[in-house]
């Protein structure tokens, strides 16, 4: 029952973007990575495709605690009834702790930078959107979770703070902050798992450039994910 309600979500939130998304896309969120991490070396590689492109993630436990990540997004999407279209690339990495606690518990907070480039046109009958800009992007990342050897569940409600410098506008730029709450979903067995994840982009104050700044306010993906080195360590929790 909550995985049917969960596919209804995800659903309802691709139809509402597709409605409302009727301008250029500056800034798109890109996937959360939440590792869940258990154990030095282990080491995770995750490929996702979603509303808002593409996305590979590599996650490495260097210590005890301390795990880094890299991310990469892509997007190269052009209208079939329109000369409409949006491509992105977008590659942060980040470095944080992350700890185990009762049996299946997880506690981490991550943080890093990242930066990109968005090119986008939006046309209707009525109107036309376009952009063209460079972006940074820094966050923290705070992840809770519970985790076995088949199922993994999680939620991070992670903070970014937007830098969008617009080519068409040589001397202006958007500064924001946006809150990003996610849930993850995992099912495999010990080192493959099926991933999706749903979450919301929501800016921490108003947008006054809106002819030119423009957000997708959904995060939704699929993928898959690779465990590797935790099923070989002796002292792993599964």
């Amino acid at each position: 029952m909550k995985t049917k309600q969960f596919l209804f979500s995800a659903l309802f939130l691709i139809t509402i973007a597709l409605l409302v998304n009727a301008c250029a896309t500056a800034y798109t969120p890109n996937v959360v990575n939440v590792p869940l991490l258990n154990n030095k070396t282990e080491t995770q590689i995750s490929l996702h495709a979603g509303m808002n492109g593409t996305d590979a993630q590599v996650t490495y436990a260097a210590t005890k605690n301390i795990g880094v990540m890299v991310n990469y997004s892509y997007k190269n999407n052009t209208s079939d009834s329109s000369s409409s279209f949006h491509s992105h690339n977008f590659i942060e990495g980040g470095i944080g702790y992350y700890t185990v606690f009762s049996k299946q518990g997880h506690f981490e907070l991550f943080a890093g930078y990242g930066m990109g480039n968005v090119e986008a046109l939006a046309e209707t009958s009525i109107s036309s959107s376009y952009v063209n800009a460079t972006f940074q992007r820094i966050f923290i990342q705070p992840d809770f979770g519970f985790s076995s050897s088949f199922f993994d569940i999680g939620f991070s409600p992670r903070v970014v703070y937007v830098i969008m410098k617009p080519e068409q506008f040589q001397y202006s730029s958007i500064n924001n902050f946006f809150v990003e709450p996610t849930g993850i979903m995992r099912f495999g067995f010990k080192y493959f798992f099926f991933t999706s994840q749903v979450g919301v982009s929501l800016p921490l104050q108003t947008i006054e450039s809106s002819d030119w700044f423009n957000y997708n306010p959904f995060i939704m993906s699929f993928g898959m994910q690779i465990k590797l080195f935790k099923i070989y360590d002796q002292n792993a929790r599964y």
